[in-house]
Protein backbone atom coordinates (compact mmCIF):
# COMPACT_ATOMS: atom_id res chain seq x y z
CA UNK A 1 0.00 0.00 0.00
CA UNK A 2 1.04 3.57 -0.70
CA UNK A 3 0.83 6.47 1.66
CA UNK A 4 -1.79 9.17 0.30
CA UNK A 5 0.63 11.87 2.07
CA UNK A 6 3.78 11.74 1.56
CA UNK A 7 4.13 8.71 -0.77
CA UNK A 8 5.97 6.14 0.87
CA UNK A 9 5.15 3.17 -0.92
CA UNK A 10 5.58 -1.24 -0.16
CA UNK A 11 3.59 -0.40 3.34
CA UNK A 12 1.52 -3.31 4.28
CA UNK A 13 -2.21 -2.28 5.57
CA UNK A 14 -1.14 -2.67 9.39
CA UNK A 15 2.63 -0.90 8.05
CA UNK A 16 0.43 1.97 6.89
CA UNK A 17 -2.03 2.41 9.88
CA UNK A 18 1.13 2.82 12.02
CA UNK A 19 3.21 4.96 9.52
CA UNK A 20 0.03 7.38 9.18
CA UNK A 21 -0.12 7.69 13.07
CA UNK A 22 2.78 8.18 13.90
CA UNK A 23 4.72 9.17 11.23
CA UNK A 24 2.77 12.02 10.43
CA UNK A 25 0.17 12.56 13.60
CA UNK A 26 2.93 13.08 15.89
CA UNK A 27 5.58 14.54 13.58
CA UNK A 28 2.64 17.64 12.62
CA UNK A 29 1.82 17.93 16.57
CA UNK A 30 5.07 17.90 17.88
CA UNK A 31 7.81 19.36 15.13
CA UNK A 32 10.43 20.17 17.39
CA UNK A 33 10.81 16.06 18.22
CA UNK A 34 11.52 13.33 16.76
CA UNK A 35 12.43 9.68 17.46
CA UNK A 36 16.15 8.59 18.08
CA UNK A 37 17.90 5.75 16.28
CA UNK A 38 19.02 4.62 19.55
CA UNK A 39 17.73 3.15 23.06
CA UNK A 40 18.11 5.02 26.27
CA UNK A 41 21.21 3.09 28.03
CA UNK A 42 19.36 3.13 31.82
CA UNK A 43 15.92 1.96 31.10
CA UNK A 44 15.75 0.72 27.40
CA UNK A 45 13.16 3.22 26.15
CA UNK A 46 12.85 5.24 22.99
CA UNK A 47 15.23 8.31 23.00
CA UNK A 48 13.94 11.48 21.85
CA UNK A 49 15.88 14.28 19.85
CA UNK A 50 14.85 17.40 21.53
CA UNK A 51 16.76 20.85 20.92
CA UNK A 52 19.92 18.99 19.98
CA UNK A 53 19.82 16.53 23.09
CA UNK A 54 18.60 13.16 23.15
CA UNK A 55 16.14 12.32 26.21
CA UNK A 56 14.23 9.74 27.54
CA UNK A 57 10.66 10.65 28.75
CA UNK A 58 10.65 7.50 30.62
CA UNK A 59 13.32 7.31 33.46
CA UNK A 60 14.90 11.29 32.89
CA UNK A 61 18.80 10.31 30.97
CA UNK A 62 20.03 13.43 29.00
CA UNK A 63 22.70 13.34 27.02
CA UNK A 64 23.62 16.34 24.70
CA UNK A 65 26.17 17.17 22.02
Amino acid sequence: MKCSQCGRDNLTEKGLEIHTKYYHKLRVSQPAQKFASGMCPDCGSTLWYEEGCANCRVCGFSKCG
